[in-house]
């Protein structure tokens, strides 16, 4: 079983700091919420500003995805948006009438990712085609001495 690591900071919230924990999402980008509260009611997730709207997409990773209410013993997923570019993202969870948690998602991605072996594939294809150009074409150009 994998560590879980969870980062704890302070962030300025209605003008006060406010302790909150960090999760990192998986290199899958999903995300996969469980309500364990018995008898609590629903399980709603919102975005922490409600002007910012939370990166949630179908498993496609493209097509946008508002989760659900959960119900008790239920659970809803979701795939960060492919497109999402932000480092965090802030949201709110609440179980019925209890008092809301606020945590800190931590996105990782790599800008590029240089071990996966089709990409290395790719690159090589494409850098060898270049360089076969390049000589066909400097040697197309070339005059050849006239015989005779």
């Amino acid at each position: 079983m994998a560590d879980l690591t969870i980062y704890v900071d302070a962030q300025l919230a209605k003008g006060e700091l406010q302790t909150m924990s960090g999760y990192k999402i998986p290199p899958s980008g999903k995300i996969i919420f469980e309500n364990v509260a018995q008898g609590q009611g629903d399980l709603v997730i919102s975005p922490k500003h409600p002007a910012i709207t939370l990166p949630f997409c179908k498993s496609d990773g493209k097509t946008p995805k508002t989760l659900q209410a959960i119900p008790p013993d239920g659970q809803g997923g979701v795939k960060i948006c492919d497109d999402f570019n932000g480092g965090t993202f802030l949201y709110t969870a609440r179980i019925g009438q209890t008092i809301a948690e606020d945590p800190i998602v931590i996105i990782e991605r790599p800008k590029l990712n240089y071990s996966d072996p089709a990409l290395t594939l790719v690159a090589g294809a494409l850098i060898g085609a270049g360089i076969t150009y390049l000589i066909v074409k400097s040697r197309l150009n070339r005059t050849r001495p006239q015989q005779g």
